[in-house]
């Protein structure tokens, strides 16, 4: 079992990152995009599931937030694309649960390290927090959606983007900056090799978030 989810997490991760990372440059809305976009959210749901159940076997707090995570983002993200009519239903609001959900979980498991913490048995990973922080941010967001009774225009469009890239930014992070061992020693060797790819998702992100948010002519994009 454990050989078949270490099979699953390692396909399904490989494959998310090789098609997120050939989509980021492709035209947005075009025909090749959205099929790269289809494999990246079902590889994405592959390892994240996957992640989330070796991650409790194990306990790692960090890990359990994170898998958690990464579904609500890609599932959330993907939702918001095909919603073309920006319709909110019980979708939203089972995601905003979900969100909660996760905040939760993070929160609790947070108090469980620092408890540790004070005998001096367990480290801080402050990734915990920043990613506890995401779904509460998801959360914030997703209730402003349900507040306002519906998501169109560039909001949908950044909606979909943040969540769908920031999916992406973690699984590039977790592989090329947590996972160096798994690479040739000529490339560990050479750390900015390494995060280069990390970079170039995290400045292609905020590339598209500022071009969509703040170019006006993109408020009216159909995609």
């Amino acid at each position: 079992m454990k050989t078949l989810l270490v099979t699953l997490h390692i396909t399904g991760g490989s494959l998310a990152i090789l098609v997120g990372m050939v989509a980021l440059f492709l035209k947005k809305g075009s025909k090749l995009h959205n099929n790269l976009g289809r494999i990246f959210y079902y590889s994405m749901l592959v390892m994240a599931a996957s992640a989330v159940y070796m991650s409790i076997e194990n306990h790692e707090q960090t890990n359990i937030v994170v898998s958690l995570l990464v579904i609500y983002l890609v599932t959330t993200a993907r939702k918001t694309l095909t919603n073309k009519k920006g319709v909110i239903g019980n979708f939203e609001k089972l995601a905003l649960v979900y969100a909660l959900i996760i905040v939760v979980v993070g929160i609790f498991l947070i108090v469980e390290i620092m408890d540790l913490r004070g005998n001096n048995l367990e480290p801080i990973d402050y990734f915990l927090f920043f990613y506890t922080f995401i779904a509460l941010l998801g959360a914030i967001l997703d209730t402003v959606v349900l507040i306002n009774g519906k998501i169109v225009g560039s909001r949908r469009i950044v909606r979909h983007l943040w969540r769908m890239v920031f999916a992406l930014w973690i699984a590039v992070g977790s592989l090329f900056l947590g996972q160096p061992q798994v690479f040739p020693q000529v490339l560990q060797d050479n750390p900015m090799t390494l995060a280069s790819p990390f970079l170039l998702v995290t400045v292609t992100l905020l590339f598209w978030l500022v071009r969509v948010w703040f170019i006006k002519r993109f408020k009216h994009v159909k995609y």
